[in-house]
This record gives structure tokens, C-alpha cells and sequence, in this order.
């Protein structure tokens, strides 16, 4: 996907696919991010397990520390962290905070794609 780097909008990574991608040797994630940033993607979020996640585009950097929950499975996390980006961004709310309330949900559950995941349970978790 390199060549098409300009044409991306949004991309949601783990720490590892962005090194992979980016080519760079490196386990920063902001240097990662911005990497994407200057290749011509507008917004870049890169989870980290157990160490949150990160957003950065032009004009903004957020970090997510993680918060204590008890992880059942982290099969899915990620995508549910896309998931809570875009429902956000079509809702016209905050990215990060629907993201990291998707991708809790998810680790909560055993299933890969929570049983729990719904709007009032989204709205409700921390």
C-alpha cells in the first residue's frame, strides 16, 4: 500500500504493522505515526496493547494511557477500536474516546466481537 499512502484518509495500526509498513526501525510510535503523516495520510492511530494508543495527524498528537479492566481475549480489540473511529466520526464525537470504549468493551468479552457491543453499552462505558 505504500504508493497509495497519499490517497488514505485514516489508518488504524498495531505498533507492528506500522513498523512494517513504515520501513523505519523504530518502536516509537509517534515517530511511526508521523512517518504516515508526512507520506500524506491525514489521521493515524496505532494501538499498543497494554500500553494505549496514540492518534496523530497534522495538527494533533493524543495519547490513551490503558485503563485496568480484565482482559478476556484481545482477539478483536482492534477492529473494534476502528469501529468506535468511524462511529464517532459519523456521530460527529470524539474518535479516540469511542475507540478505546469499542476496544474495552471487546477485551471484556470472550467472544471476538462482544455480545455487550452495542450503542447504550458503548455510551455507558468509561
Amino acid at each position: 500500500i505504500k504508493p497509495f499512502y497519499k490517497y488514505i484518509h485514516g489508518i488504524k495500526l498495531n505498533l507492528l504493522e506500522a513498523a512494517f509498513l513504515s520501513g523505519l526501525d523504530s518502536k516509537d510510535p509517534e515517530a511511526l505515526a508521523k512517518f504516515f503523516i508526512s507520506q500524506g495520510v491525514k489521521e493515524v492511530y496505532i494501538t499498543m496493547g497494554k500500553e494505549g494508543s496514540i492518534y496523530v495527524s497534522k495538527d494533533d498528537i493524543q495519547r490513551k494511557a490503558p485503563q485496568q479492566v480484565e482482559v478476556l481475549n484481545t482477539a478483536g480489540a482492534g477492529d473494534a477500536y476502528l469501529a468506535g473511529v468511524i462511529y464517532a466520526k459519523v456521530h460527529g464525537l470524539n474518535p479516540t474516546e469511542y475507540a478505546y470504549k469499542a476496544a474495552t468493551l471487546t477485551l471484556k468479552s470472550a467472544k471476538a466481537v462482544s455480545d455487550d457491543m452495542n450503542v447504550k453499552n458503548l455510551e455507558e462505558t468509561i
